[in-house]
């Protein structure tokens, strides 16, 4: 989530996977939002994210189009309508797209998963609007999540992957663009998603993982040399399928919201600080909730929560109140919102909201396969 048009409101949008199409919607500070612009972008994205790629200080959105293989950059302005854009071409199967500098020139980078043949893309920023071709880094079988951060704390960015056979990876940046060889990541079974944090603040990276099939997210501790503990299991719903990290209820410690497909509900584990979490306290949605974000929607100082609802086709959002509470509203959204990303996309200081879809085919109502 973010500011689209730096008006100091959170903004949003959403992504139709069948129509190809992304809608900006500029937060009013109020938890309201206004329809902006809608921008076609490539064949069935699957995800959507948020960074300044051109450097004008305005956020752009990215989508990772899945049938068309490309990545499709839609830049900012200060009016919010995204009007130009940039298409990448990397591989068939793409699944999520981020923005970081890999290279330390002070430019945002992408790096974008290919589910089928088991690498990573890595677009080096030349100018803020043209890349070089991209770099292949190998990563393993079925990468479906991808995320950019210090992981051991050098000053260099790396990458961290989810894929669906289970297996989580690290590639280290070299702080030139390239990686070093990829290393496996202990990790449970599946992960369905990843999401990074500082758990037990000690001001290293840990990760937490998603696996619908068990039920449970599964907490890792980093260690200082981009490595990790033995994973933690903790029970997170009946079907979990997104996971979201934040202070939800203002005590300094970072909590997990978590999105239960099966249950139609968001499932919170509130932080202890040392790495562990309390026992879950569940809240109802929408019906399968595919993803989540975790942002300050109504700018009262309170995290909110907003899920995107693929079986009814709408957000709800989760608006928080003191202690960890929350209260729910439904906003229509439109078939195909399976992923959201926030931002204040028109600079006003409000935050406006995006929803796309993510790399589980979410054809059987019963099973995001």
């Amino acid at each position: 989530m973010g500011d689209f048009n730096n008006d100091g409101f959170l903004d949003a949008a959403t992504v139709d996977y069948t129509g190809n199409t992304a809608t900006i919607l500029l937060g009013q500070g109020n938890g309201h939002f206004v329809e902006s612009a809608t921008r076609q972008v490539g064949d069935t994205p699957y995800t959507i994210n948020l960074a300044d790629v051109d450097g004008d200080g305005f956020l752009d959105l990215m989508t990772a189009n899945d049938t068309a293989g490309t990545v499709t950059v839609l830049f900012g302005s200060a009016t919010s309508t995204f009007e130009q854009s940039l298409t990448l071409t990397t591989a068939l199967g793409l699944t999520m797209v981020a923005a970081a500098d890999f290279n330390n020139d002070g430019r945002n980078d992408l790096v974008a998963s290919n589910y089928h043949d088991g690498t990573l893309s890595v677009f080096l920023n030349r100018d803020g609007r043209t890349f070089a071709p991209p770099a292949l880094v190998f990563v393993g079988d079925t990468p479906s999540f991808v995320a950019a951060a210090d992981l051991n704390g050098d000053g260099r960015c790396d990458v961290v992957n989810g894929s669906s056979d289970g297996t989580v990876t690290n590639s280290l940046g070299r702080g030139d663009g390239s990686f070093f060889a990829t290393e496996q990541v202990e990790a449970p079974r599946a992960s369905d998603a990843v999401a990074a944090g500082d758990f037990n603040r000690d001001g290293i990276t840990d990760l937490v993982t998603v696996d619908f099939d068990t039920g449970t997210v599964s907490v890792q501790l980093g260690k200082d040399d981009g490595r990790y503990l033995p994973p933690v299991t903790i029970a997170a719903g009946e079907g979990p399928t997104a996971v979201a990290v934040g202070d939800l209820n203002r005590d300094g410690r970072p909590d997990l919201a978590v999105a239960d497909w099966v249950g139609n509900a968001v499932t919170i584990l509130f932080g202890v600080g040392d790495g562990t979490f309390s026992t879950g306290t569940t809240f109802a949605v929408g019906s399968h909730p595919a993803d989540l974000v975790a942002a300050d929607l109504n700018g009262d100082g309170i995290l909110d929560i907003a899920v995107a609802n693929y079986g009814s086709g709408d957000i709800s959002v989760l608006w928080g109140g003191s202690h960890g509470t929350y209260s729910e509203q439904r906003f229509a959204a439109g078939a195909g919102v399976v992923s959201l990303v926030a931002a204040d996309m028109n600079g006003d200081g409000r935050l406006e909201k995006h929803a796309t879809k993510r790399k589980r085919s979410f054809q059987d109502d019963d099973h995001p396969e």
